[in-house]
Parts: structure tokens; C-alpha cells; sequence
């Protein structure tokens, strides 16, 4: 799937992602269930991907 994306659009897209590797961490520690602990830990790696591709696609 390709989408067209503003700029603006992008950047804010960037802020939502590194809001969410900023509070994913504190959700993973105060977590007592292993398996949400787990799908969580897959988000935050997810998340960070994701926010590497936009940060190259910015660039780019």
C-alpha cells in the first residue's frame, strides 16, 4: 500500500510514534501480565521501526 502524505502530515505522524516509544517503556515495567508484557514489548519494537522509516522517508 503507498499513501501521499504532506509534509505536515508526516511530522505529525512522527510526533504520535515518539510519543508512544516515550510511554510504551513505563506501560512494559508496570506491567504484571506476561503476555500483555509481551505484546507490548512487540508494539514498542513495531513502534520503533516504524518511526525509523519515517524518519528516513522525511530525509529522503
Amino acid at each position: 500500500m503507498n499513501m501521499e502524505l504532506s509534509r505536515e502530515e508526516v511530522e505529525i505522524i512522527e510526533e504520535l510514534l515518539s510519543i508512544e516509544m516515550n510511554t510504551l517503556p513505563v506501560e512494559i515495567h508496570h506491567c504484571r501480565t506476561v503476555d500483555y508484557k509481551e505484546m507490548l514489548k512487540n508494539k514498542q519494537k513495531a513502534v520503533s521501526d516504524l518511526l525509523d522509516r519515517v524518519k528516513k522517508a522525511r530525509s529522503a
